[in-house]
């Protein structure tokens, strides 16, 4: 599977960086001004959960998505 990843720019179409979503089938789900959403499918259970990136921490060099929405059985 290809390991897919987002780029983002600012508002003048200028490369920022790009973050590798770890995950390489399951679709973007949008974003607002806080969060890029999108949906995760997890290896051991295929278990499907909705993960963000917080497009504050963009600075930040080990940025990666995390869990935002895990449902409970």
């Amino acid at each position: 599977e290809e390991d897919r990843g987002i780029r983002l720019y600012d508002k003048d179409m200028n490369f920022i960086r790009e973050i590798k979503l770890e995950n390489g089938t399951m679709p973007s789900l949008g974003m607002n001004e806080d969060y890029f959403f999108y949906m995760k499918r997890l290896e051991e259970t295929d278990e499907v959960q909705i993960w963000a990136i917080d497009l504050h921490r963009l600075d930040d060099p080990d940025l990666k998505g995390e869990p935002f929405f895990v449902s409970e059985e």
